[in-house]
């Protein structure tokens, strides 16, 4: 088996990293800023599809989809702290199963399975002759 300088893993493997940020309060100030986070590694396979890597990235970071939908639905409990301000200006969650229908709420959309969720929030993505580039 031959490795690759990243940490040994095999040549079939590549490390995707995922840089995602919060927002956070400026001090003296009402405005907002960019705080980093630590990355989020997923290792994937090099002869994955597009709609493949997307869909592993999807499935690791749903959790995001359904706390966005239980925070903007119309009959949420739940109350952001005062320190949650950018809760407040959510917009609201956008994705649904046809046009038409309400605003899906969190147990709503948990309830879908991982491939019914990624074609309502992923609906764009599509495999094609370009994959493996």
């Amino acid at each position: 088996m031959r490795q690759d300088s990243m940490y040994n893993v095999h040549t079939d493997v590549t490390m995707l990293q995922l840089l995602m940020a919060k927002w956070q309060p400026r001090p003296g100030s009402n405005s907002l800023m960019k705080e980093s986070m630590i990355p989020r590694l997923l290792w994937v396979h090099k002869d994955m599809s597009m709609k493949e890597l997307h869909f592993k990235v999807f499935k690791h970071m749903r959790f995001i989809f359904s706390e966005w939908a239980d925070w903007t639905h119309p009959e949420t409990q739940r109350v952001p702290k005062s320190d949650q301000r950018v809760l407040k200006t959510l917009i609201p969650f956008p994705y649904r199963r046809d046009a038409d229908d309400p605003q899906m709420s969190r147990a709503e959309f948990d309830a879908l399975t991982d491939e019914e969720a990624f074609s309502i929030c992923c609906r764009d993505i599509f495999e094609g002759k370009c994959d493996g580039f």
